[in-house]
């Protein structure tokens, strides 16, 4: 395998994960759910439906919520 060709594995490999768990994040705040994150050093519970606005506002995405 080649450089460019693992580094494309990759990418694809991280834009899976990251359609992965925003789909999960998705799920959460539909039911009301939290979630736990790391920020600022610290681990953090937050509501899921934050996190879904965040995520979509940083891919500039439409938000359903």
């Amino acid at each position: 395998m080649t450089e460019i060709e693992s580094i494309s594995f990759m990418n694809q490999a991280l834009s899976t994960l990251q359609s992965a768990v925003t789909a999960a994040l998705e799920n959460k705040a539909k039911l009301g759910q939290k979630a736990v994150v790391f920020r600022g050093g610290r681990t953090r519970i937050v509501s899921a439906k934050t996190l879904v606005r965040e995520i979509k506002a940083s891919h500039d995405l439409p938000t359903e919520f």
